[in-house]
């Protein structure tokens, strides 16, 4: 029976997708969660379990699979390399990009962890990226903010060996639950503090809201006062904080429309929930989102689009609309898409094509 080394820091909605399908696919998981820690004889902690336990699940399994570029990818990458055993980086936001301004990204400064990013891309058999911008960069996000992308940038020699492969999405337990509610627009994310806010488009929020007091306009996923401490809210805004699947849902179902103004994006998986729930997407023009939305939303490039959003929100949508935006998902970023890429590159078994 085949067996993987999973490598990952959070087990995030995406990493759990991804150990489904592994079992789904009878593959047996030796999993190595290294989380976060700052603290530094934990942070060490974490190194030395990487190193040694790495290294014994390394020897016994047939492929290494790493969920971002980043310190606790290094020794297991090692050994998987030392031990001609096949590996997977999967590249999803963070790790290859360099956003200065808001002080985002693996690659904002020059010092051993962006070092050692960079030896993972080199050790790595296969990067996998969750959209083509983190290979070849997004021109867009750096000419409104000068955010720098993409391993074509970072690492140019080793363009060979990437490939865009999605993530997925259930559409089985992302669909509406409820009648959706008119003039009401949503966004989502897990907001830490204000530096996050930002990036993820709170201020462009934030000033719909103030144009639209008609429309009631929700926040989930505030964390320590991120929010509702650092910005003037209108009355019309709620803000809530992170909140289950089955709140979520109910959340995405009742919405008429989702709002995703990030700077900085994979692909973002609250977006592609939120269409599958059937909400009319309106997204800032950069990275995974234009993909995600295609012609199914509204796309805009900076805060001069607010105008223009402004005149969409008011507009009068078929109910057919937010049809159309699940249709999107389900047809591009389906679960068993992923699942087939998995299936070829784990156990060589290539998807059957369409006659």
């Amino acid at each position: 029976m085949p067996r993987l080394t999973l490598v990952y820091s959070l087990k995030n909605a995406f990493v759990a997708r991804d150990l489904a399908h592994f079992k789904a696919l009878g593959i047996t998981v030796n999993e190595l969660q290294s989380p976060p820690y700052k603290f530094m004889p934990l942070f060490f902690w974490n190194r030395l379990r990487e190193l040694f336990l790495g290294l014994w699940q390394v020897l016994n399994s047939t492929t290494v699979v790493v969920w971002f570029s980043d310190y606790h990818g290094f020794f297991p990458l090692l050994w998987a390399r030392l031990c001609n055993k096949k590996s997977i980086l999967i590249v999803g936001g963070y790790d290859a990009v360099a956003d200065h301004a808001n002080s985002h990204g693996i690659f904002i400064k020059h010092n051993l962890r962006s070092k050692i990013a960079l030896q993972n891309f080199k050790w790595a058999s296969e990067i996998w990226a969750v959209d083509q911008s983190l290979i070849h960069g997004c021109p867009q996000a750096e000419q409104q903010f000068g955010v720098v992308s993409g391993i074509a940038h970072f690492a140019p020699q080793q363009l060979s060996k990437c490939k865009t492969v999605p993530t997925g999405y259930d559409s089985i337990f992302w669909h509406t639950v409820a009648e959706k509610k008119e003039k009401t627009l949503l966004t989502v994310g897990l907001f830490t503090d204000k530096r996050v806010a930002e990036r993820k488009g709170i201020p462009d929020f934030l000033a719909l809201a103030a144009q639209h007091p008609e429309f009631n306009c929700v926040i989930i996923g505030e964390e320590n006062n991120s929010i509702t401490a650092n910005y003037s809210l209108p009355p019309n805004v709620e803000v809530h904080p992170k909140s289950t699947p089955q709140v979520l849902r109910q959340a995405y179902s009742e919405a008429q429309f989702y709002f995703q103004g990030s700077r900085v994006e994979g692909l973002p998986n609250v977006l592609c929930e939120a269409m599958l729930c059937e909400c009319i997407p309106i997204g800032r023009n950069i990275f995974g989102i234009p993909n995600a939305i295609s012609t199914t939303g509204m796309l805009y490039d900076t805060a001069v689009g607010l105008a223009a959003i402004s005149t969409f929100l008011t507009k009068k949508h078929p109910k057919l609309k937010g049809q159309v935006a699940r249709q999107q998902i389900l047809s591009n970023f389906s679960q068993s898409k992923r699942r087939a890429a998995f299936k070829q590159a784990l156990l060589n078994v290539k998807p059957i094509q369409d006659a």
